[in-house]
């Protein structure tokens, strides 16, 4: 699943003028119902209070088949502000079919990921965007565990983070420390070249994602993150419940990207 170029939505739409540089913040959601909506209007102050005249931004919302009002939230958003768009999945299908299905809509010349709980808030998207400026880089992540970052997470999460950084480093080498975190930043052209290559659609999404961008010789850049604890609800982590899926699910996410790096230098 590609994204079509923005040159190409553009003719296809009859505009003739090049626009600003527009930032696409793709947002999937899970049962965030009862703060989506506030959600989404501190995503939409906080991001055009940084950009200033640098750029334009759109939210793409992606309801991943909850049980309760987010859809119907984010939707009467949607209908006050055109900033925000709004997809939805009839059933959950996980984070990673929810971007791939949200980067239909996306218009944007860079591309972000960020959760909608908003423990990473959005106004961290500002450094990213620095970080890409000045680095070069095609892809920049916030990452938990870069030295300068700011987090209070269960000890539990902390010992998985670490377990499979050591993996994924060992294995494929990755010149970063974290792949998990919920806030990235895409080139267009980047994201468009591997996104529709991924298999995996839960939890080792960005795994697999970043692996191929990596092998594909995009550039990766990572910068400090602060997590903060949810303002509203509970965190959907739970060992006992996420360890089995995380182990399968890095288990698939591995295998695939060692299968394509094995076929690209076969």
């Amino acid at each position: 699943m590609s994204l079509a170029p923005v040159a190409e939505q553009k003719e296809r739409a009859g505009g003739s003028q090049p626009a600003a540089t527009t930032l696409t913040v793709l947002m999937p959601a899970y049962n965030e119902g009862n703060h989506i909506a506030a959600n989404l209007t501190e995503t939409l102050h906080a991001l055009s209070s940084a950009l200033g005249n640098r750029g334009v931004v759109e939210i793409v919302l992606i309801d991943d088949g909850s049980s309760d009002d987010t859809l119907a939230e984010a939707t009467r958003i949607s209908q006050t502000d055109r900033r925000v768009k709004v997809a939805h999945l009839r059933e959950n299908n996980g984070k990673g079919r929810a971007l791939q299905v949200g980067a239909i809509y996306a218009t944007g010349d860079l591309i972000a990921f960020l959760d909608a709980d908003l423990e990473l808030h959005p106004q961290q998207l500002l450094s990213l965007l620095n970080a890409m400026q000045e680095t070069g880089a095609d892809i920049v992540i916030g990452s938990k565990m870069h030295p300068r970052s700011v987090v209070n997470y269960p000890w539990q999460r902390r010992v998985l983070s670490f377990g499979y950084y050591v993996l994924v480093r060992l294995l494929f080498g990755l010149p970063v420390r974290d792949t998990q975190t919920g806030i990235k930043l895409f080139t267009r052209k980047a994201l468009s070249d591997t996104m529709h290559r991924i298999v995996v659609k839960r939890f080792a999404y960005d795994l697999e994602l970043l692996t191929v961008a990596h092998m594909r010789g995009y550039k990766i850049a990572e910068v400090p993150a602060t997590w903060r604890d949810r303002r509203e609800g509970e965190s959907k982590f739970e060992l006992r419940k996420w360890l089995p899926k995380y182990c399968f699910w890095y288990g698939v996410a591995l295998r695939n990207a060692w299968l394509k790096r094995s076929t690209t230098h076969g």
